[in-house]
């Protein structure tokens, strides 16, 4: 399930081809056939206010002021000007409130919607190929991407006040911290 600041969207076990969509008072609601999800998220922004409906080779972005009217435009690998787009998993951060970072097998895409749907902008792509060697999740914040590898516990960062030149923090310059129980 996924909200956004004009409706909710719900995809359920028993009904895993229908996305279902409400107002956020629950006033109104109309079921969409045929939507496989892999993953629905909503975006933290009131600015691109979005849910993301990630499949197999496109994103889906949900809008609207009225389930019953919502307006769905696909981001594919066409709109971005890429030979290939499988994306995993997407973030959001209300400090970048018009981005998203789409996760990929081995890369994250930053990719700007403030057009959008006339327009999608690449950003940049971050290669995650000499840096993880495993399955990974990543969180994102105003200046930074941490990385962390589900496999060997690897964690990476990556400094995005460039957000056209992501780089990647050498080893010495990372924060550590140990926690210890008592």
């Amino acid at each position: 399930m996924s909200n956004n600041t004009q409706f909710l969207a719900l995809i359920t076990d028993s009904e895993q081809t229908v996305l279902h969509l409400y107002s956020s008072d629950f006033s109104k609601s109309k079921n969409y056939n045929n939507y496989e999800c892999r993953k629905l998220i909503a975006s933290q922004s009131y600015q691109a206010p979005f849910i993301f409906c990630v499949q197999d080779q496109l994103i889906t972005l949900i809008s609207g002021d009225d389930p019953q009217n919502a307006v769905f435009n696909n981001l594919d690998f066409k709109n971005l000007g890429i030979s290939s787009f499988i994306p995993l998993d997407v973030r959001t951060t209300l400090d970048l409130p018009t981005l998203i970072f789409v996760k990929q097998n081995s890369s994250i895409l930053i990719i700007d919607l403030s057009l959008a749907p006339s327009k999608y902008n690449l950003l940049a792509t971050v290669d995650l190929s000499g840096a993880i060697k495993s399955d990974y999740d990543f969180v994102v914040s105003k200046t930074r991407i941490l990385i962390s590898s589900k496999g060997d516990n690897q964690m990476v960062y990556y400094d995005i006040t460039n957000l056209r030149n992501p780089l990647l923090i050498p080893q010495s310059n990372k924060v550590s911290a140990t926690i210890s129980q008592d």
